[in-house]
């Protein structure tokens, strides 16, 4: 019950067995142990943090991102160690600033992500600046449909496919923004905001366009229940991806969701924090959470030996966390609405 609560009602979990020991490297003093054989069934469970619903519906309402708002360049800390944002004789910004540094920022430097300079944030005036007056609605749209229509990019020769042109389809649509609270025309921003959140978390299988587990053999796909169009789609995927000039697309591994393996989001390791960075700072937090001991207080070395079980419920498990999940997320919904409204 415990396990289950612990990981949101997790509908397939990741099940592991062994131990882990933390120690002071001067003294030899354990500092925090954690053993699995003090676990019911000897087993200790995690999420298995699959974004798509169509797997796993609680740990995809877990999944969130906030994006700050663009500021022009931030401090950064780079691999080679080299220098932040050097810049000859760059002058100064409209508040006096340089738009340059020379540091070498280390991983822990509070600067890592901050404007070079906070005047010019979104603007000069800061993120309520208005854009300026030749940015309108009417260029902006002149210049991306112009833009889309004059891009093209010639693939490399091969001697199974040839040489095609990419270009954009002429689908495109172009509306401006406005704010939720405005009631004039164009699309409201939290419309934007939740139609973008549904599609992160959706799958293929979500969306009739494929499915939302690999395929290992031809086979499989005509097994998918999805409509001729699709399955042919695959069928074209699993054949390009047996050439060896398009071994590197890794297309059989991707043929269920019709080749695509990227992310509804862009993410740049030049900002201020990577995901693996994030993975190391939230352990650190929950260690700290569950043994008190803050990062750094000692010089510690970590023994561990994980195995990995198996994943998923027993039957009677299954339901119990549905039942997690349904408390969790009606909880949830009710602390929505009797959260205060700021004024």
């Amino acid at each position: 019950m415990e396990q289950s609560t612990a990981t949101g009602g997790c509908a397939h979990p990741v099940h592991l067995t062994g131990h882990t020991t933390t120690l002071n490297a001067t003294t030899g003093e354990i500092l925090h142990h954690y053993d699995t054989r003090t676990e019911p069934g000897e087993r200790l469970l995690v999420r298995c943090r699959n974004r798509r619903a169509s797997v796993c519906p609680p740990c995809s309402r877990l999944f969130a991102t906030l994006t700050a708002p663009s500021f022009g360049p931030v401090h950064r800390t780079t691999t080679d160690r080299e220098r932040c944002r050097p810049r000859r004789d760059a002058g100064t910004c409209p508040h006096g600033t340089p738009p340059s540094c020379t540091a070498r920022h280390t991983e822990d430097d509070p600067r890592l992500g901050q404007p070079l300079c906070s005047g010019c944030y979104d603007g000069p005036n800061g993120p309520h600046t208005p854009p300026p007056a030749w940015g309108t609605v009417e260029a902006l749209t002149t210049a991306v449909r112009t833009a889309a229509a004059s891009v093209a990019v010639r693939t490399p020769y091969s001697p199974a496919l040839g040489e095609h042109v990419l270009r954009w389809g002429a689908q495109l649509d172009t509306r401006p923004l406005r704010a939720a609270l405005d009631a004039t025309v164009g699309l409201a921003d939290d419309a934007v905001a939740a139609y973008v959140a549904k599609y992160v978390t959706k799958s293929a299988a979500d969306t009739t366009a494929g499915a939302d587990h690999r395929l290992r053999t031809p086979d499989d796909i005509d097994a998918i229940p999805a409509s001729l169009h699709v399955r042919t789609l695959m069928h074209t995927c699993w054949r390009l991806g047996g050439l060896p000039e398009l071994g590197s697309l890794r297309l059989r591994a991707w043929t269920h969701t019709l080749g695509y393996r990227g992310h509804i989001l862009t993410k740049s390791r030049a900002y201020s924090t990577t995901y693996g960075a994030l993975r190391v700072a939230r352990a650190d937090h929950q260690r700290v959470a569950a043994t008190g001991m803050p990062h750094g207080t000692a010089e510690e070395v970590t023994e561990a030996r994980w195995r990995f079980l198996g994943t998923g419920h027993t039957p009677g498990a299954a339901l119990l966390a549905a039942g997690i999940a349904e408390d969790i997320t009606h909880n949830r919904e009710i602390a929505c609405t009797e959260a205060p409204v700021a004024l």
